[in-house]
C-alpha cells in the first residue's frame, strides 16, 4: 500500500492516481495511453498483455546484462591485463593462453621443482614465506600439484593452488610466496574463478 502523510491507499485502488495527483492527472495519463495504444500496435499489445510484456522485458534485459558483462570482462582482460569484476558473475573457465597482467599468462599445468630460497642472492623468498605465514607443506603442495601455472615476467613461473601462490625463477629458486589469506586484486579474482 502507498502511504502519504494524509492517507493510506491500497495498490489495487482504481482511483489511486486520482487521489494522489488529482482527477485531471489521472485523466491525462489514461487518455495519453489510450491514444498511444491506438496509434501503435506494440503499445496496444503491451497494455493488453502486461504479464507477457513484463516477462519479455525481464528476459531481454537479463540477456543484455550478461552479454555486456562478458564483453566488458573480455575487454578488461585483453586490454587492461586483469580480470574484470564482471568475472565474479559470468566468466567462462580459464584457458591456456589467457593473460592476467603482472600475474602472467596461463600455461600448460605441470609440477615444478624448488631448488632453494636464494633468488638473486637476496633470500627474498624466505622472507616472504615467513612474513606471509606460508607453511612449507603448502609451498611444496602448491608447486608439485598446482591448479594453474603462469608464465610470469623475467622467465619466472607462478604456481597457484587454493592455498597459495608461489613464484619460482628459472633456476627453481623461490622468488615469493603468498598465502591464500593474503590474496587480493587479480590474484584473488583468479583464485575465486577456479574454486
Amino acid at each position: 500500500s502507498y502511504q502519504s502523510q494524509w492517507e493510506i491507499y491500497e495498490q489495487d485502488d482504481p482511483n489511486m492516481i486520482d487521489r494522489i495527483f488529482g482527477k485531471k492527472a489521472g485523466f491525462e495519463i489514461g487518455n495519453g495511453l489510450s491514444i498511444w495504444s491506438q496509434e501503435n500496435k506494440a503499445v496496444d499489445y503491451a497494455l493488453s498483455h502486461p504479464v507477457q510484456t513484463g516477462t519479455a522485458i525481464g528476459v531481454t534485459s537479463g540477456a543484455l546484462i550478461v552479454g555486456g558483462a562478458k564483453a566488458a570482462t573480455a575487454l578488461s582482460v585483453r586490454y587492461l591485463g586483469s580480470v574484470g569484476t564482471m568475472c565474479l558473475w559470468s566468466c567462462d573457465k580459464i584457458n591456456v593462453g589467457d593473460s592476467f597482467g603482472r600475474l602472467g599468462t596461463v600455461i600448460n599445468n605441470a609440477s615444478g621443482h624448488i631448488t632453494g630460497f636464494n633468488h638473486n642472492g637476496t633470500y627474498h623468498g624466505i622472507d616472504q614465506i615467513i612474513s606471509r605465514g606460508v607453511s612449507p607443506e603448502v609451498i611444496l603442495k602448491t608447486v608439485q600439484s598446482p591448479t594453474l601455472r603462469f608464465s610470469a615476467r623475467f622467465g619466472r613461473i607462478g604456481y597457484l593452488s587454493k592455498d597459495a601462490y608461489i613464484v619460482l625463477d628459472s633456476s627453481g629458486q623461490v622468488v615469493t610466496a603468498i598465502a591464500q589469506s593474503n590474496f587480493y586484486g587479480t590474484l584473488l579474482q583468479v583464485s575465486n574463478m577456479i574454486k
